[in-house]
């Protein structure tokens, strides 16, 4: 028994090195795919603004139909951009918790004997079991 308990011990061990050492090894990766992907959105972003701000500073241009403008570029340029942005938030954490799951460690099973796996069949069936 000590024996079992020593090497679910080491297996437990094992397994967090293993964890920890998976984690660190995709964190370089993430932060910079984290980097480019809010350097894009950034840069998306601020030309949409722009273009937001010209709009609305264009005298000639009647408000309802600034309005309406504002409301189709909305649609065509926004839309898209909230959209990739979730997309990409999705696809980082499912890589983050794919490498927080290392495969899992094998744990050595545990062995009855003939009487104890008597006495668990008949406690399962609601049947008393007598001690011999």
């Amino acid at each position: 028994m000590l024996s079992e308990l020593q090497k679910l011990q080491e297996s437990t061990k094992t397994f967090a090195a293993s964890l920890q050492a998976n984690i660190q090894a995709k964190v370089p990766q993430i932060q910079q795919d984290l980097q480019q992907s809010y350097t894009e959105l950034s840069a998306t972003l601020q030309a949409v603004a722009q273009d937001f701000t010209t709009v609305l500073k264009d005298k000639d241009l009647p408000m309802q139909d600034k309005v309406a403008r504002l409301g189709k570029e909305v649609g065509e340029r926004v839309q898209p951009i909230l959209e990739n942005v979730k997309k990409s938030i999705a696809d980082i954490l499912s890589r983050t918790k794919s490498a927080s799951q290392p495969p899992s460690p094998t744990v050595p099973e545990q062995k009855f004997d003939e009487k104890a796996e008597k006495a668990e069949e008949s406690t399962t069936n609601g049947e008393a079991v007598s001690s011999e």
